[in-house]
């Protein structure tokens, strides 16, 4: 209610005012987790590689929320949009729009992501990941859907980086040179020592190069000396 006077009469009336609450969206700083396949079993940790900054297969971080509003929010993840492979097979999801999400391969879990309420996250990587170079230690990158939600119902989204370093094999010792006597069916063995690594699933494989004769796919066709010592 209000009063207007001009000093001897008076007048009162009431003035309605209506307050409309907006209920503010959170809003979210994004993050990103760098795990390693040279932190799996039976993989070969070195600091090379495009890039090398970790040998760990499990790392944790936190996705900033802030909103004016709501003190409880619920945090879910959604898959990946980028296709990935392990070994050549499929990665599929579940637990999309729940707060776990898992990726597997032929039921082999590959990777799990976790975030909680407050959104701390662990990403943890349990199988390789295939990279686009097979003859380099190069990164995987990809994002998981974030989606925070606020007492009111309002949400945001943003994106959990996820970055992949690769592991690569290693030959334990020096080969020595096999020099075959040139005679039909002669037949040689040995053993190159070589350490596949995390990737030793069925697209591992060894390939030869060289100034004799090879495939397409680095197998060796024929290589043979002369008497006169020319190849």
């Amino acid at each position: 209610t209000y009063t207007v006077s001009d000093g001897s009469a008076s007048a009162s009336e009431t003035l309605t005012l209506t307050v409309t609450l907006v209920d503010d969206a959170p809003v979210l700083t994004p993050s990103t987790a760098t795990v390693s396949e040279e932190g799996l079993a039976g993989a070969l940790p070195d600091v090379s590689g495009t890039t090398d900054t970790t040998n760990q297969r499990s790392a944790s971080g936190h996705i900033g929320i802030a909103d004016v509003d709501s003190t409880s929010f619920s945090v879910t993840l959604t898959a990946p949009t980028v296709a990935l492979t392990s070994n050549g097979v499929p990665v599929r999801w579940i637990g999309s729009g729940t707060a776990t999400l898992i990726g597997h391969a032929d039921g082999v879990e590959i990777l799990r992501a976790t975030i909680d309420s407050s959104g701390a996250y662990t990403v943890t990587l349990s199988g390789p990941i295939d990279h686009a170079s097979p003859t380099v230690e190069d990164i995987r990158h990809f994002g998981i859907g974030v989606t925070v939600t606020g007492n009111g119902g309002a949400a945001s989204t943003t994106t959990l980086g996820v970055t992949i370093e690769d592991d690569s094999p290693l030959f334990v010792e020096t080969m020595a040179n096999l020099v075959l006597r040139n005679a039909s069916g002669t037949v040689a063995t040995g053993d190159l020592v070589l350490d596949i690594g995390a990737d030793d699933g069925s697209a591992a494989r060894v390939t030869l190069s060289g100034t004799g004769s090879v495939d397409a796919g680095g197998y060796i066709i024929a290589r043979h000396l002369g008497e006169d010592g020319t190849l």
